[in-house]
């Protein structure tokens, strides 16, 4: 009985190699893609996590300084554990974070740290709208995100 064991030619494994090669090309955008969307979403809800904060300290007058005041930087809402240490350090998800306030109002902004992160760079204020910008820095004047 002659020996009837067929292997794989060249050829068929250059179309195999060709066709994970095409398959690929289309995943890797779309994989890049879903990874800033879920950094851009990761940073819009850390900024709630910051408007919550804020509110609790004003209510709360964690500072014991006897006034309905605002916490002054991420820093100090950490320090008094409203925020968890990761949002305290001001990254999260390639994004950086920053806080101002005084007495009345607050401002915070979460801008990418490179262009591979996120798109968007995003503002909350005092009034609990989340606004982005696609360029520059985020403001009150900003697009609120959802339109």
């Amino acid at each position: 009985m002659p020996n009837s064991v067929r292997g794989i030619t060249l050829l068929e494994m250059m179309i195999v190699v060709m066709l994970i090669a095409i398959i690929a090309s289309i995943l890797v955008p779309k994989l890049t893609e879903s990874k800033t969307s879920a950094n851009e979403t990761s940073a819009i809800a850390t900024l709630r996590v910051i408007m919550t904060a804020q509110v609790q300290f004003r209510e709360g007058d964690d500072d014991l300084d006897t006034f309905l005041d605002y916490a002054d930087s991420i820093a100090e809402l950490s320090s008094v554990g409203l925020i968890d240490n990761v949002i305290g350090r001001g990254k999260k998800s390639g994004y950086l974070f920053s806080l101002s306030g005084s007495t009345y109002e607050w401002q915070a902004t979460g801008t990418p740290v490179n262009e591979n992160v996120g798109h968007r760079s995003f503002y909350i204020d005092t009034t609990g709208v989340v606004r982005f910008a696609l360029s520059g820095t985020p403001d009150a004047f900003s697009a609120p995100i959802g339109n």
